[in-house]
C-alpha cells in the first residue's frame, strides 16, 4: 500500500479496540504493520459479533490491511522470534529517520494538517506531551 507512512513497518502485539484500531490507521496510510499473536489467535480472535460462517467481524474489520503471524510467545524461543522481528532493519536498511519525518511532515503541511515538528518533540525529553 502507498501512502504518506509508506516505507514504515510497525510490529503489532495488540488486543480489542484502541490498538488495533491505531494499527489498522496507521495500514491506511500506508505503513506495513506486521500483527504478531499467540498460536490459535488473539484475545479478540473470537470476538463477536460473528459472520454466519463463525468469524469475528470485529477481528477482521480492525485488522485489514495488516499481515498477521501466529508465535508460541510462551516459550523463550517464540519470544526470541518476536524480538527479532522488532529489532529487524526494515527497508531503510538502519538511517535514522530524518528523511522519512521529513517527508511525513510534507504530506500534512500538503493536506493541510497542523504539524508538532518531530525534531520539536524529541527537544522536549522526557516531559509529558499533550
Amino acid at each position: 500500500m502507498s501512502g504518506i507512512l509508506s516505507g514504515l513497518r510497525v510490529v503489532e502485539g495488540s488486543a480489542f479496540v484502541a490498538a488495533p484500531l491505531g494499527g489498522m490507521t496507521l495500514a491506511q496510510l500506508g505503513a506495513d504493520i506486521i500483527r504478531f499473536d499467540q498460536i490459535g489467535g488473539g484475545l479478540d480472535y473470537h470476538r463477536w459479533p460473528l459472520a454466519a460462517d463463525g468469524q469475528s467481524l470485529f477481528w477482521a474489520g480492525l485488522n485489514k490491511g495488516k499481515r498477521s503471524i501466529q508465535i508460541d510467545v510462551r516459550t523463550p524461543e517464540g519470544r526470541e522470534l518476536v524480538a527479532a522481528l522488532i529489532a529487524a532493519p526494515g527497508e531503510q536498511g538502519g538511517r535514522n529517520g530524518e528523511e522519512e519525518i521529513a517527508q511525513i511532515e510534507g504530506g500534512l503541511h500538503q493536506a493541510g494538517l497542523p504539524i508538532c515538528k518531530c525534531k520539536r518533540l524529541a527537544e522536549l525529553g522526557d516531559q509529558d506531551v499533550v
